[in-house]
């Protein structure tokens, strides 16, 4: 049975990839760009998930449980501090004009 399960979620997988690099490729760059990219950011996200976990449960078991929710909570909040640095002062206004309108 698992080995069933792997199977049908590779072939989903790949099925799905190769159908969202071709949409991609028609509509914002070439071809040879997009597969490439695409496994670089998958690749980044796996990384990024499994070492996530694996160092905060070593941290959870040889430290205290609760300094794992006290560098969350400091993560967030570095990083929500740097993005607001990013943000504008001033809002951009955008006209929208609509095809109803008197």
């Amino acid at each position: 049975m698992p080995r069933i399960c792997m199977s049908s979620t590779v072939s989903i997988t790949s099925c799905c990839w190769g159908h969202c690099a071709d949409d991609l490729s028609e509509k914002i760059a070439p071809a040879r760009d997009i597969k490439p990219t695409l496994a670089m950011g998958v690749t980044m996200t796996h990384i990024a998930a499994v070492t996530s976990p694996l160092v905060g449960g070593l941290v959870w078991i040889k430290l205290d449980y609760r300094l794992v929710f006290i560098s969350g909570v400091a993560f967030a909040l570095i990083i929500s501090l740097i993005v607001t640095q990013w943000m504008q002062a001033q809002p951009i206004m955008v006209k929208v004009e609509s095809e109803f309108a008197d």
